[in-house]
């Protein structure tokens, strides 16, 4: 999570949608400074080393919760207000809910941490991966927008743009895999029922960008 009043500017990492690189591509624009919000980001790198973007004015948070932390949950801890959303540039990224879904699955077999989201009530495992819609709304409001992550170079151009940053020559890139339906031998279903919400916004946001490319 990134929240700079001073340009009016808040991107909010929604799991399993690249948010961590984004966050590094953010920072590297050179507009941030002290007095923003930033979480810490850590990335694990070996089994005896790993990196962390440093965290900036968390009023003594856990960092790992407030890397994940939604606009609803930014609200309740004092960082930003319901007004400030409505007229900041908010966004976050946004994935295929089936994709995401499965990834969510990998990452709990493999790395032993994340949870399966099932609509608004994701059953917790070692971790947690909300239902993506939560990033995007507060109650029936929707205040953050989306940014496709099928084109995920462009939704940074995006921000570093309305941020007047530098744009970075290489800006990291989604390397598309074919999604792992069957993890250690066991078939894992996707009930897009579970997950109509981010079906449902994943939808109005194609149609959107089809229009813009149309028009």
């Amino acid at each position: 999570m990134i929240i700079s009043h001073r340009k009016k500017f808040a991107f909010f990492a929604n799991q399993k949608t690249g948010s961590k690189a984004a966050g590094i591509a953010l920072r590297m624009a050179g507009v941030f400074d002290d007095k923003d919000i930033m979480s810490m980001q850590p990335f694990l790198g070996t089994r005896t080393a790993r990196f962390e973007m440093p965290h900036r004015n968390l009023n003594g948070r856990n960092t790992w919760k407030v890397d994940h932390m939604t606009p609803q949950e930014a609200i309740d801890e004092g960082y930003i207000t319901l007004d400030q959303l409505r007229e900041y540039d908010c966004y976050a990224f946004l994935r295929n809910p089936e994709d995401r879904y499965l990834a969510a699955r990998v990452a709990m077999q493999i790395n032993r941490y994340g949870a399966i989201s099932k609509g608004d009530n994701p059953k917790p495992m070692s971790g947690t991966c909300p239902p993506q819609h939560v990033f995007f709304y507060v109650g029936d409001e929707q205040v953050v927008t989306p940014l496709d992550f099928d084109n995920y170079e462009q939704g940074l151009r995006t921000m570093i743009d309305k941020l007047g940053g530098i744009n970075h020559l290489d800006l990291p890139e989604v390397v598309q895999q074919a999604p792992a339906k069957f993890i250690k031998g066991r078939e894992v279903k996707y009930d897009p029922q579970l997950h109509r919400e981010d079906e449902k916004l994943y939808r109005i946001m194609k149609h959107a960008s089809n229009n813009q490319q149309t028009s």
